[in-house]
């Protein structure tokens, strides 16, 4: 009999009792991992509300929702019949946004997920809890940020389309005196006068002429800030065009002894199509430049052009070279920003 209860002892109690003290190391374990959660874990019983299980973040949640901590768990539990009533099934799990006020008017956002289980024989409601009070402060902050943005751009736009106009109409109004002041230079110019009379009024001329052509720019500029600037194509010869600008500021190279040279490629004999007002602007723009920024050699104008492989029409390449003081590399990003200078000391 003792060997018998000896061999029972070493084959099945030493085994079953080893193998319950492992299930209560590991419920040990469960309940460790469960109180140092940070999310709320509760077991509801579906029928009561009642916590059968809760740790202390679930604990401090309910206590949150009411002074009575049972508060919570039973309107979990109402919202996890009525969901399995709508159709949801009595063994689907649920997940939802739960907002609800605290018994100290705290504004509480609980996400909830819910998944059906069995407790000690009987059916619980398995309840994760996090609070989401902050993220959603967070998330309706950024909201209220974005929308602001969005305000204070479209109100900046419309400051900017407001400018744009009121820039293109006042230039557009200012042209039409100057347009009546040139043609009246012009018949003065055509009149007998004595020679100083008459290079005073050529300069005059000049002078309104560039007048009209910086008005004309601003309003380019704003209808570009617009969206309305319009490309006209329209056949020009490139030699008469280069030569027009050429001769515009030949008297201004000759006053500082600058020579003003161009040359033109011989395939240049025939007709383009292009917008010539735009052309001449840049050009003219270049010119202006070369010759204020040289104060000795030579300013050379050069047309030619070039070839694309890929393509049966060539390309017009038009070059403006000087001897001035030039560009540095890191003055060449802003060559196409509006209204930059490379030097501010220079005027």
């Amino acid at each position: 009999l003792w060997l018998l209860l000896l061999r029972l002892h070493r084959r099945v109690f030493t085994p079953a009792l080893a193998d319950a003290a492992r299930v209560y190391e590991s419920e040990a374990l469960s309940r460790v991992i469960i109180d140092t959660s940070p999310v709320g874990l509760v077991l509801i019983d579906p029928s009561s509300g009642e916590p059968l299980v809760e740790n202390e973040p679930a604990r401090q949640m309910a206590a949150l929702v009411a002074a009575d901590g049972d508060a919570l768990y039973t309107l979990l539990a109402t919202h996890a019949r009525t969901a399995a009533g709508a159709g949801a099934g009595a063994g689907a799990a649920l997940e939802f946004q739960w907002n609800a006020a605290g018994a100290a008017r705290h504004a509480l956002e609980l996400q909830v997920s819910m998944a059906p289980a069995s407790f000690r024989d009987r059916p619980v409601w398995v309840c994760a809890l996090r609070d989401v009070t902050a993220q959603a402060e967070l998330e309706r902050t950024l909201r209220d940020a974005r929308s602001d943005a969005e305000r204070a751009r479209a109100a900046a736009e419309s400051a900017s389309q407001a400018k744009s106009a009121f820039v293109a109409t006042m230039s557009h109004e200012i042209r039409t005196p100057l347009n009546g002041v040139l043609g009246h230079l012009e018949l003065l110019a055509r009149s007998p006068m004595q020679p100083a009379q008459q290079e005073r009024v050529e300069r005059i001329r000049l002078s309104a002429d560039a007048l009209l052509g910086i008005i004309s720019d601003v309003l380019d500029f704003s209808k570009i800030e617009a969206g309305q600037l319009d490309i006209d194509p329209v056949a020009f010869e490139p030699r008469s065009l280069i030569e027009q600008s050429a001769l515009l500021f030949s008297a201004q190279a000759q006053r500082k002894g600058v020579k003003l040279y161009y040359a033109l490629d011989p395939a240049l004999d025939r007709v383009f199509v292009a917008d010539v007002q735009r052309i001449r602007q840049v050009l003219n723009n270049l010119l202006g430049n070369a010759v204020k920024f040289t104060e000795s050699g030579r300013i050379v104008v050069r047309a030619a052009l070039l070839e694309r492989p890929t393509a049966a029409d060539p390309l017009l390449r038009l070059q403006v070279v000087d001897s001035g003081i030039g560009l540095a590399e890191d003055q060449l990003t802003q060559l196409f920003q509006p209204f930059q200078q490379a030097d501010a000391s220079i005027s």
